[in-house]
């Protein structure tokens, strides 16, 4: 007993000397990857509309679509699509490289990298997320379509780059950073409120242990972005929920998605502060994660009763970042939103009354739209109907 219990204080000490040691909170400014959206109705899809890049964020198909469940055929499946559907993802197949198929709890995760002229998009890409049986449930794109300079062709060499961001970081940010990283650095398109900039893509090493990647324009050597990759890989931001003040005709008004659970690459996750705030430390950064969210917290837990599947948001981003979004008739019902805001108000708002009482501290089930449902709402002894 005694030799586990001082192996155990043993490993907590070390974890809390290299917590201690470890850099402090990442540093960086990028341009926002967050589009202004809007819901859209094609022919054939109910789509999310990116109104910064003009593509289809999300597009879900009215009736059945099937791929091929062998990689290969699948990948000629989704490019025949891309051509057939320009209206969704922005762009011809011609620009975008295939990644392996990933299938994963029953599911094929399938993505496209967008290379311009050549030159890989920074967070350019569209999507594919397939059932088991080859049915194609959700596409999507974050495709950019415009481009300066049209010629894809630098002003500004690799050096003189360098010489940019040698004198911006030790300007602005660390005065040690003076010892580039020439092997990784290369030309990349940086979409700027939608429009791909040619850029040159440039690492430098800071006073130890810091290293900056440094996006700096290929025209005129203008810095337009830059994070610290020794830093935690951080991800963090702010959620709102939409929901009825009072009525069911009220317009909506919008507060913190408070004590929601959100999760980040299927496994790591945290919950919302009261006001919607959250924060995650990455184990893995710069590629693509999900992150995701559903209607449930540390005391709610909001079911659909009515058929289909209960809402969730899912979109892929790429540590570090500050990625926020709303939870808006787009992902949910109203019921559904409206539902999860008051079950949680309720809880906050009777805690202070009755500090003692702790038999609501639980997902307390909200289940919404119950079939044949009696005229009011009822609890049942673990949860609400309605």
């Amino acid at each position: 007993m005694f030799r586990k219990f001082s192996v155990s204080f043993s490993l907590i000490s070390s974890i809390s000397l290299v917590l201690a040691f470890l850099p402090g909170q990442p540093t960086g400014d990028m341009p926002s990857m967050n589009p202004k959206t809007s819901f859209r109705k094609i022919d054939g899809f109910h789509c999310i509309y990116d109104q910064t890049r003009d593509v289809m964020r999300y597009a879900f198909p009215d009736d059945p679509i099937y791929f091929s469940t062998e990689n290969r055929q699948m990948i000629k499946n989704a490019l025949e699509f891309i051509d057939n559907h320009n209206e969704i993802f922005g762009v011809n197949s011609t620009e975008f490289r295939a990644l392996t198929p990933i299938h994963r709890i029953g599911r094929y995760w399938l993505n496209f990298r967008q290379i311009h002229l050549g030159i890989p998009v920074y967070d350019g890409f569209v999507y594919f997320r397939i059932f088991g049986d080859g049915r194609v449930w959700a596409v999507g794109s974050k495709a950019v379509k415009k481009f300066e300079p049209n010629n894809a062709i630098a002003k500004i060499s690799e050096k003189d780059a360098i010489n940019y961001t040698t004198q911006y970081i030790v300007a602005n940010v660390d005065d040690g950073a003076k010892k580039t990283d020439s092997t990784n650095n290369k030309l990349i398109w940086l979409p700027v409120s939608g429009i791909g900039k040619l850029c040159w893509e440039v690492f430098i090493y800071g006073t130890s242990p810091n290293r900056y990647k440094v996006y700096v324009d290929a025209s005129d050597g203008k810095i337009l972005g830059w994070t610290n990759l020794v830093n935690y890989y951080d991800v963090s931001g702010d959620v709102q929920i939409y929901y009825l003040p009072d009525f069911f005709d009220d317009p909506f008004d919008s507060a913190g998605f408070a004590n929601a659970r959100i999760t980040l690459n299927f496994v790591q996750s945290t919950y919302t502060d009261t006001t919607g705030y959250y924060y995650i430390d990455a184990w893995v950064g710069g590629t693509y994660q999900p992150i995701k969210s559903l209607l449930s917290g540390l005391y709610t837990d909001v079911r659909l009763m009515s058929g289909g599947s209960d809402a969730t948001f899912t979109d892929y981003i790429i540590p570090p970042t500050t990625y926020n979004w709303t939870w808006n008739t787009d992902y949910a019902q109203n019921d559904e939103l409206n539902l999860y805001y008051h079950v949680d108000f309720i809880h906050h708002s009777y805690t202070p009354l009755d500090p003692d009482m702790t038999g609501l501290d639980y997902p307390v089930p909200a289940r919404a739209r119950i079939p044949d449902m009696p005229e009011n709402a009822y609890w049942d002894g673990y949860g609400v109907n309605f």
